[in-house]
C-alpha cells in the first residue's frame, strides 16, 4: 500500500470511532425522561423513550433546514409536546441541557487516548463529528486542536463544510489532510469526494459497500496508525 507522506491534518469522527455511541445515546435519553417524569408527568406517562425519539426524528424529516443540528431539533421537539400537554415550552430546553449533559458521558475505547496522545505530538488534529457532544467536556479533553460539529458549521456531514472548516483551521488542503472514521458514506466517501485521504475504522465488522471507493486502509481499532503514521 503506498501510503500519503504529506499529511499534515488528521482529522477524527467521534462517534462509533472513538467512543461507542448506542449506549450514551440510550442512557441520556433515559434520563432526559425521568426528568419530564418529574417535571411534565402527563407527557412522560404517554411518550416513553422510544415515542419521544419518533416524534423527534419527525421533527428532523419536516425541518430538514435544521436536521443538522441536532440539539434544536430534540428542543423543538419537546417544546411541541411540552405545548400539547399544557406545560411551560421554556421546560424544553432544560431538558436538553440535562441530556446534554449525559450526552458528554462517554467512554473511548480503549486504543483512543495513547494513539492520540501521540499523533498530536506531530499532527494538527481537529475532531469533526455530525453529533452533538461537547468534546471539551468528555475525557477526550485536551487531545485535539479543534472540535466542529455540525451544527457550528451548518451542515452534516457528507456536506463538504465541516472538512472544509478544518481544512481552513490548519491551513491546509486536502491533500495533506486524512480522515479516520467509521461510516463508509458520512466519512470515507465524503472525504473522497473532496481528494481527503481516509481510513476506515470497521470496529463493528460491516461490510464494505460495493458501490464506494474503498479508503486507503481498513483498521477494526487505532493501534496501527502510531506505526503507520508516526515518522
Amino acid at each position: 500500500m503506498k501510503f500519503p507522506t504529506n499529511i499534515k491534518l488528521i482529522t477524527f469522527d467521534l462517534d462509533d470511532t472513538l467512543w461507542p455511541c448506542k449506549p450514551v445515546i440510550l442512557q441520556a435519553e433515559t434520563v432526559l425522561h425521568r426528568w419530564l417524569e418529574l417535571h411534565a408527568p402527563k407527557l412522560a406517562a404517554d411518550y416513553d423513550v422510544e415515542a419521544l425519539r419518533n416524534h423527534r426524528k419527525s421533527v428532523t424529516k419536516e425541518r430538514p433546514d435544521i436536521a443538522h443540528n441536532l440539539t434544536l431539533t430534540r428542543v423543538i421537539s419537546l417544546q411541541r409536546l411540552l405545548q400539547q400537554y399544557d406545560y411551560d415550552t421554556s421546560l424544553a430546553e432544560k431538558a436538553v441541557d440535562r441530556f446534554r449533559i449525559e450526552r458528554n458521558k462517554v467512554t473511548p475505547y480503549d486504543d483512543v487516548k495513547q494513539i492520540l496522545n501521540v499523533l498530536g505530538q506531530q499532527y494538527f488534529l481537529i475532531a469533526v463529528t455530525n453529533g452533538n457532544a461537547n468534546i471539551n467536556y468528555t475525557p477526550l479533553k485536551g487531545y485535539f486542536q479543534h472540535a466542529l460539529t455540525a451544527e457550528m458549521v451548518g451542515a452534516s456531514k457528507p456536506d463538504p463544510a465541516i472538512f472544509n472548516e478544518a481544512m481552513r483551521l490548519a491551513d491546509v488542503e486536502s491533500d495533506q489532510t486524512l480522515h479516520i472514521g467509521d461510516s463508509p458514506e458520512t466519512d470515507i466517501k465524503a472525504a473522497h469526494d473532496i481528494g481527503i485521504h481516509s481510513i476506515w475504522v470497521n470496529r463493528q465488522q460491516q461490510t464494505w459497500p460495493k458501490d464506494l471507493k474503498p479508503a486507503l486502509l481498513e483498521i477494526n481499532n487505532l493501534d496501527p496508525l502510531e506505526s503507520l503514521l508516526i515518522k
